[in-house]
């Protein structure tokens, strides 16, 4: 078993598997095609399993590998591929309906809303060392940025997606 201090291999991959999943979120914010707005999800939910599966291997857990495995094969590869064919096959969805507000105003909220994350959770309060200083305030910003999401979007099914970038930040941070 491994030690998930913030300087052990397991703890720079998962710091670095948030960092993404964040960034992932704020493609997902800033896209307007659907086809593209799935994948990034889908690239999310994989980097999600990826996480898990460092974390299994990290502490020795037959059930993260589980999960692991589980979040690979539902989120990263089943939601995605099931809404794609849903949606732009047999609707023939291109484009996201509507957003509520532009583009650059939700970019920018989603920038106020990672900075309140970081505020909120405050880093700094939390042990040094320990992986959970970095993952807690980005898995409240993916926590958020996945609410704004919601919000700004249009379509049920682009809600729905909001709703699992939502889900996908709790599971992060747990």
């Amino acid at each position: 078993m491994q030690s998930l201090s913030a300087t052990s291999a397991a703890g720079v991959l998962l710091d670095l598997s948030g960092v993404l999943i964040l960034l992932l979120s704020f493609a997902c914010l800033g896209s307007k095609l659907f086809n593209r707005y799935l994948a990034y999800y889908g690239a999310q939910s994989v980097v999600l399993s990826f996480a898990a599966g460092v974390a299994a291997y990290a502490f020795g857990s037959v059930e993260l590998w589980i999960l692991a495995v589980a979040t690979l094969a539902i989120k990263g590869i089943g939601i995605p591929v099931s809404a794609r064919r849903l949606l732009i096959q047999r609707l023939e969805l291109k484009r996201d309906a509507a957003l509520s507000t532009g583009l650059s105003t939700s970019l920018i909220a989603g920038g106020a809303l990672t900075a309140f994350a970081y505020l909120v959770t405050r880093p700094q309060l939390l042990p040094h060392g320990l992986v959970a200083a970095a993952v807690v305030p980005l898995s409240t910003a993916v926590i958020l940025l996945g609410g704004l999401s919601m919000v700004v979007r249009r379509h049920t099914v682009a809600q729905l997606i909001g709703w699992l970038i939502v889900e996908n930040g709790v599971f992060l941070g747990a």
